[in-house]
């Protein structure tokens, strides 16, 4: 019985046109940077926008080669149409995560794409290609030509990580990051193993996250396993985990307060340094149960004075190959083998054969 509205927005159409008296330009190549200021490790989101109002085909690209920069592609390259400067124009999108290595100014070259360009032939009179500033440009590519185009240079300035409040434990980790751990199961008996998984998660250069360590519980054997890691790409950057898992193997019976692990890292959001760790796990070890003896009624009344008299082994069956009592069995040979009058029937088959 009730109704539920959403919020309204506004969206301005306007009017194909040149913008400030230059016209739009067929084909071009836009790049742009997230931020123009990021710190040492933290990712700046690079997107390459390709603008055409033609029919390409062949693209290849070529990214700047920049010292101290690498650059990691996100999603796969998506195609969408747009308005720049009152035209349509159909938008080709890639984006990169990048990676600096290096405090400082950086100046990221422009990056390039190399494509054929065709006009078509057979123009019908309401087609977008009747555009007289589109003729122009591209009359020379009516048969498919060869192009080279280029967008511009881009200034990134990258900031060195503060030296105040520094952890002494800091691996390098940059980023937003979470720490979750579970003890399974959290009671055993003594000897038997329980396992304590720790999961770094977060957004950030997650090749970073360390190799963490148990420190060691007292009567308490440790055994690791290989850490996992695993990363993820999304138009925000890279993101990922690490799983880290150990045994631990209690020696004898009592209650284990399993210590904590703690990592740090600098939070880009809050533009400072921070440390997390696991949640506080209690281990309950229970004492070995000793073996009980059952006994029956019929075993209680031929129990002497000095305890149950032991029953005389009774053989239940045979094996089809008993093993031998006496060395008679081993030295007693059966044979079967016709007797009589058979026997020389049997010795001339194999002459008469």
């Amino acid at each position: 019985g009730k109704t539920f509205s959403s919020n309204t927005e506004i969206l301005n159409v306007v009017k194909s046109s040149t913008v400030s008296g230059t016209e739009a330009p067929p084909l071009f190549l836009n790049t742009t940077l997230s931020s123009p200021q990021v710190y040492v490790q933290e990712q700046a989101i690079y997107t390459l926008k390709l603008y055409r109002r033609a029919r390409v085909m062949d693209i290849s690209l070529t990214l700047p080669q920049t010292e101290h920069i690498s650059f990691k592609q996100l999603d796969k390259p998506h195609e969408y149409q747009s308005v720049h400067g009152g035209q349509n124009y159909q938008v080709l999108e890639v984006q990169y995560a990048l990676v600096l290595t290096r405090e400082g100014n950086h100046t990221i070259q422009p990056a390039k794409m190399n494509m054929t360009v065709f006009q078509p032939q057979n123009k019908s009179p309401r087609s977008r290609f009747n555009d007289p500033s589109f003729d122009n440009s591209l009359s020379f590519f009516s048969r498919g030509r060869p192009i080279e185009v280029a967008a511009k240079a881009l200034a990134l300035k990258v900031l060195p990580l503060p030296a105040e409040g520094k952890p002494a434990d800091f691996t390098g980790l940059v980023g937003s990051f979470e720490i979750e751990s579970k003890l399974d199961p959290a009671t055993i008996k003594a000897g038997v193993s329980a396992t304590l998984t720790v999961t770094v998660s977060g957004r950030g250069n997650i090749n970073r996250i360390p190799d963490l360590k148990v420190p060691q519980m007292e009567a308490t054997k440790l055994y690791a396993d290989e850490p996992v890691l695993k990363s993820t790409t999304d138009s925000k950057g890279l993101s990922g985990s690490k799983t880290m898992k150990w045994a631990l193997v209690p020696e004898k019976a009592g209650r284990y307060e399993v210590p904590l692990i703690t990592v740090s890292y600098f939070d880009t959001l809050i533009r400072q340094y921070r440390e997390i760790g696991t949640s506080s796990h209690a281990l309950s070890v229970l004492p070995d149960a000793p073996q009980s003896v059952q006994t029956t009624e019929e075993n209680n009344t031929k129990a002497g004075a000095n305890g149950p008299v032991q029953e005389p082994v009774k053989e239940l069956a045979r094996d089809i190959l008993p093993v031998h009592t006496s060395i008679q069995d081993a030295m007693t040979v059966h044979t079967t083998r016709p007797r009589g009058f058979l026997l020389p029937v049997f010795l001339m088959i194999p002459v008469l054969a």
